[in-house]
């Protein structure tokens, strides 16, 4: 497996578009590159330096890389998730890298936080370990499938028939909920208001009727006491 110092002599010749920057110990960290796919919106979208895209919760994205690899046919390379990213949700099941494959990679990332993560241009996505064979194999992946610098058709990955999550639309429903909730409880609360307000007349109006059959009564005694001359 190379380690630091030999993958900087590759940068140029089999990393191209690399950068010292983001070499490891024993690894090469790929970045995100100008186009991304995100197929439970059904789209491809194109990204610019200094552009980023939300990816909502369990959403997946697949991300062209910045870089470009030719790997020779006396190599293979493994791809591994970046620990940074696991720890913030973003997960990636790592894959190879065939000895003579040429071209863009395209790494498949899912979002299980509990919310929004930015998937920004030349952002550090995952890494590359390369090896060294004991020989070149016979055909390399080039020399039977040709260069990868756009997504064959196969590997598109399916649209969902129904999208699962939508982070988005339950925040909406979520919010237009406790709308509705926060409406209901202010009539309840006036219609509380005006309940009491009727039972209080209510008892005044009781109140003020016994007080005034008892003024009366007393009044019609007092004047029985007091016959008039």
């Amino acid at each position: 497996m190379l380690i630091d110092a030999e993958i900087e002599k590759i940068i140029g010749t089999i990393i191209l578009k690399g950068d010292k920057k983001y070499v490891q110990p024993a690894s090469y960290d790929i970045r995100v590159g100008d186009e991304i796919y995100l197929p439970e919106r059904g789209k491809r979208l194109n990204l610019k330096r200094g552009e980023f895209e939300h990816l909502q919760p369990f959403e997946s994205v697949l991300i062209k890389t910045l870089e470009e690899v030719r790997i020779p046919k006396n190599m293979s390379c493994l791809v591994q998730p970046s620990s940074k990213l696991s720890t913030r949700g973003l997960i990636y099941t790592g894959g190879s890298i065939d000895p003579g494959y040429e071209g863009y990679l395209w790494i498949n990332i899912r979002n299980m936080a509990p919310m929004h993560e930015e998937i920004e241009y030349g952002q550090p996505i995952a890494s590359i370990q390369f090896i060294r064979l004991k020989d070149n194999v016979k055909t390399g992946y080039a020399e039977a499938h040709g260069r990868i610098d756009i997504l064959p058709r196969e590997r598109l990955p399916h649209k969902p028939e129904r999208t699962l999550y939508d982070w988005i639309e339950i925040s909406k429903k979520l919010d237009n909920v406790g709308l509705e909730v926060t409406n209901v409880k202010s009539n309840l609360d006036h219609i509380k208001s005006l309940l009491f307000g009727v039972f209080y007349a209510a008892v005044a109006g009781i109140i003020a009727g016994v007080v005034i059959v008892i003024l009366l009564e007393t009044i019609a005694r007092v004047r029985s006491l007091f016959p008039p001359f």
